[in-house]
């Protein structure tokens, strides 16, 4: 269990099943592209969502430049990869999730 599953409980509101947060998403988009999933419909798959939402995030990333797009000719597609700043975001959260399942572990 990832240390993210572990804090849903404490993030939700009620008994039931929470929906994401846009932020949520997407830092669950960069993780996706940074473990090496780069065509869009596969990151869609991945991150369980629709093809509009995605292309919104995608490019919301982009503007920010925590991912690149790249067209791959060869196969008519475009790909989408981490940038250096993209993995420096994604470390910081990582580590603030690593560092909250510690305090709701001591509790």
């Amino acid at each position: 269990m990832s240390n993210l599953q572990k804090l849903a409980p404490y993030l939700g509101h009620g008994d039931g099943p929470r929906k994401r947060s846009s932020f949520e998403i997407i830092m669950a988009t960069l993780d996706v592209i940074d473990r090496g999933c780069y065509r869009g419909t596969r990151i869609m798959y991945s991150v369980n969502t629709s093809w509009v939402p995605l292309l919104k995030i995608l490019a919301f990333l982009s503007r920010k430049d925590l991912i690149e797009a790249r067209e791959n000719p060869r196969k008519s597609r475009t790909e989408y990869y981490i940038t250096q700043k993209g993995r420096a975001v994604l470390k910081l959260y990582r580590d603030l999730i690593f560092a909250l399942s510690f305090e709701m572990n001591d509790q």
